[in-house]
């Protein structure tokens, strides 16, 4: 008798409401995250009377606030997921990141995933009937409830079970 193995179906997805949620929350987050370093920084050189320092900071050009935004957005993300599976925005909606069979992604498809989300135009990628955006497909991840996941899990394990017997 063939075994069969547990497999994320579409029902099983996240909302795009959900989705959309995560997004706002996450990136509301790595601003946070951003404008609390950069007072930091402002703060410590005005403390060691380095006012230059602090005028760079004060005065940077969009393109560095862009990249160091961005270089937060991949911390964030990579560390956040790869511990957790789920970043703020994912505990607020109860979701977390998995692969198709429901285990966690390892490190690599984390950062894979992460690296994707710098893809222009990713977040508009959830428009489509699937809520997948183009990081989750190319890293091969899904989104999911949480508790919606342990139940299916469940079920799954309870049915493999019984036709054993």
């Amino acid at each position: 008798m063939e075994t069969q193995t547990f497999r994320i179906t579409h029902p099983l997805h996240a909302s795009r409401t959900k989705r959309f949620l995560n997004f706002i929350i996450d990136t509301t987050v790595i601003y946070i995250i951003g404008m609390i370093i950069g007072l930091t920084f402002v703060l410590l050189s005005h403390a060691a009377n380095n006012l230059d320092l602090a005028d760079r900071i004060q005065n940077g050009q969009p393109v560095e606030y862009v990249s160091f935004l961005m270089i937060i957005m991949i911390i964030y993300y990579s560390l956040m997921e790869a511990y957790y599976s789920r970043t703020i925005g994912k505990y607020f909606t109860k979701t977390l990141v998995v692969l198709i069979n429901g285990e966690k992604p390892s490190n690599r498809l984390i950062f894979i995933r992460t690296l994707c989300r710098l893809i222009p135009f990713d977040p508009l990628t959830y428009l489509g009937t699937i809520p997948r955006g183009w990081h989750d497909l190319i890293s091969k991840t899904f989104v999911v409830p949480k508790h919606d996941l342990s139940e299916k899990k469940l079920l799954f394990e309870v049915s493999q079970k019984a036709t054993k017997k």
